[in-house]
């Protein structure tokens, strides 16, 4: 395959996999609103519906493995995993796993700090350091301080790296807190 097609390819599969995942989770809270609604849960009935539409993505995505949990009132109602965490040597995957998930986590920081701005709890434009206890932002320029809307737009000139830490090494890159002190 040469490279455009190869991309292409691989764009469309992704596209794929993004509508299968659309999928579990709009059945995941249907599910959960009409549980709510009926305020009783036929839990096994739920996971034999959901199971093969998990299998079937799992399997048109290429995916090797998922961890899933149902969560109902703030509590784990359920866990299961599918599939491998490490193919070569057959490891399955437990409700544990830990899986890397890139950037995936930036739309979920995100949304979790503007839910706290629609409480009130901070404004866009306000000063970061100004909600940091523990711990300051160095080298912050006084005339420019960095904000929460920097940090969500990417704009707040910290550095896309955690310095001389490999990321993905054999060893553990110190917390950001640790990092920042």
């Amino acid at each position: 395959m040469n490279g455009m097609n190869e991309f292409n390819h691989r764009t469309h599969g992704r596209d794929r996999l993004w509508k299968s995942l659309v999928v579990i989770t709009v059945t995941l809270v249907l599910t959960a609103s009409q549980a709510a609604s009926a305020q009783t849960v036929n839990l096994d009935r739920v996971v034999s519906e959901l199971e093969p539409e998990i299998q079937r993505t799992l399997l048109a995505g290429n995916i090797p493995s998922v961890s899933i949990a149902l969560i109902s009132s703030d509590r784990v109602v359920w866990t299961n995993a599918y599939g491998y965490s490490n193919l070569w040597a057959r490891t399955p995957a437990t409700p544990s796993t830990v899986y890397l998930i890139g950037s995936t986590f930036k739309a979920m920081s995100t949304i979790a700090l503007l839910q706290q701005m629609e409480q009130g709890k901070f404004k866009l434009d306000d000063r970061v350091n100004d909600y940091l206890t523990d711990f300051k932002i160095q080298g912050e320029d006084p005339q420019h301080p960095i904000t929460f809307r920097h940090l969500l737009t990417h704009t707040s000139g910290l550095p896309a790296d955690f310095g001389p830490f490999p990321v993905w090494g054999d060893t553990v890159p110190p917390s950001l807190e640790d990092y920042l002190r």
